[in-house]
């Protein structure tokens, strides 16, 4: 959701290395302001020699303008004091131009301390940012994850009650089937013995009938015997008078 912008790590490593590069920097930015300020305190000290010097010369050129010797001793004073403040104009010279670069480069690294001072202060300002927006992405995935967990428990207790409504007429309908099943065992029963009855009567009526079958077979086969026999005599009696005739 935050698309490019930086994590809260790199925004960590960012400030550690903007902290990182100032540290040294702003090191050599004391040092060149100590230096700075030893080269002033030079240039004051060369500065308040020279105007010593100056005082000396004008002092001797005042008490040497009584007489020529004197003038010619102040010829070769003015002289050696010209070349030592030439050397000293030299030296001062070289101490300011010292003096003004030193200056420059500390004006730079002040300019550099401030730029990477504004860096790790938007840095920080950034950090900030992502860690308020991490604290309202985890505020609301809390309150989120809140909302699902009541909603879940809402549920829970709602499909308990349905299951114990449920195992209520589970029960119910246990009893009912049991009843029923009962019931059905028991014409079962009853139909099973009314079955097993008919199965004997009819075990017993097919005995009779069985039974009187067998003496109809008998009767038929004794008058069949007995019509055979009179066929067989009366035919022998027929031969007979065929015979005899």
């Amino acid at each position: 959701e935050l698309g490019s912008a930086p994590t809260k790590d790199q925004l960590a490593e960012q400030a550690a290395a903007a902290a990182a590069l100032a540290s040294p920097v702003a090191k050599e930015a004391r040092a060149k302001d100590a230096k700075i300020q030893a080269l002033e305190e030079q240039l004051d000290r060369l500065t308040e020699q020279h105007a010593e010097t100056k005082r000396e010369h004008e002092a001797a050129v005042e008490a040497l303008s009584a007489s020529q010797e004197e003038a010619a001793k102040h010829t070769l004073t003015a002289i050696d004091a010209t070349e030592t403040e030439n050397k000293m104009r030299e030296e001062q010279a070289k101490l300011q131009a010292a003096l003004e670069q030193e200056r420059a480069r500390g004006e730079q690294s002040k300019i550099e301390i401030e730029s990477l001072q504004e860096k790790s202060t938007a840095l920080l300002s950034e950090i900030q940012v992502f860690k308020t927006e991490m604290q309202a992405q985890k505020e609301a995935h809390e309150a989120e994850l809140a909302a699902k967990g009541e909603e879940a428990a809402s549920t829970v207790s709602a499909l308990e009650a349905r299951l114990a409504v449920m195992q209520a007429e589970g029960d119910s309908a246990a009893v009912a089937m049991n009843t029923e099943a009962q019931a059905a065992i028991s014409k079962l029963e009853e139909a099973s013995k009314e079955k097993t009855s008919k199965i004997a009567e009819m075990e017993q009526r097919f005995g009779e009938a069985e039974t009187a079958h067998a003496n109809t077979l008998a009767e038929k086969e004794t008058a069949h015997t007995a019509a055979v026999q009179e066929l067989k005599n009366e035919h022998n009696s027929a031969l007979q008078e065929v015979e005899t005739a």
